[in-house]
């Protein structure tokens, strides 16, 4: 690899993501970031409870989130089912727990997020939309719009390539989507 740098090895990464299939891609975040620590929901016992109009909201877990290290939790169900962290969603599907607990959860930065969600395919799930995650990717990187919010910025800077790296995976998920 002499002469490439960093950023083109980070862009080489997620050229070899995007050319995966979707569950080798969660594998493979996995085998990078770890498992989950908790469920995206506090218990499962209010999860029900939710789920029964009982209570409003299902109470999301803090123990989940990696926002401070630029990482996003995605649901790794969101191949079979549509906006799993949205309680609007969840309650009108009505979705068993397990599509909420650790084991059914993945990290990942902005662009791998974005990967993730063009390997689903839209034939089998036309509610993963990967377009607002997409148009992220140009805003912050191609269009130079660099986030004000702390937590955005670290996600900023971990998945940061070149405007012309950009520009490629953006093509290229475009283009793949």
């Amino acid at each position: 690899m002499k002469g490439k740098t960093k950023m083109s090895e980070k862009l080489d990464q997620y050229e070899r993501l995007l050319g995966m299939d979707y569950k080798t891609a969660i594998n493979s975040l996995l085998k990078k970031y770890g498992l989950a620590q908790d469920s995206y929901v506090i218990n499962e016992k209010s999860y029900d409870k939710f789920l029964r109009g009982e209570i409003k909201h299902f109470i999301k877990s803090k123990k989940i989130s990696r926002s401070n290290e630029g990482l996003y939790c995605h649901h790794i169900c969101e191949d079979k089912y549509y906006n799993l962290s949205n309680e609007k969603a969840v309650f009108l599907q009505q979705l068993p727990f397990s599509t909420q607990a650790k084991g059914a959860l993945v990290y990942c930065d902005l662009i791998e997020h974005a990967i993730l969600h063009v390997l689903i395919n839209p034939n089998d799930n036309p509610y993963s939309d990967p377009s607002r995650l997409i148009d992220n990717i140009k805003f912050w990187y191609i269009d130079e719009n660099i986030p004000t919010d702390n937590w955005l910025q670290t996600c900023y800077t971990l998945s940061k390539l070149s405007t012309d790296e950009a520009k490629k995976i953006y093509t290229d998920l475009n283009s793949h989507n």
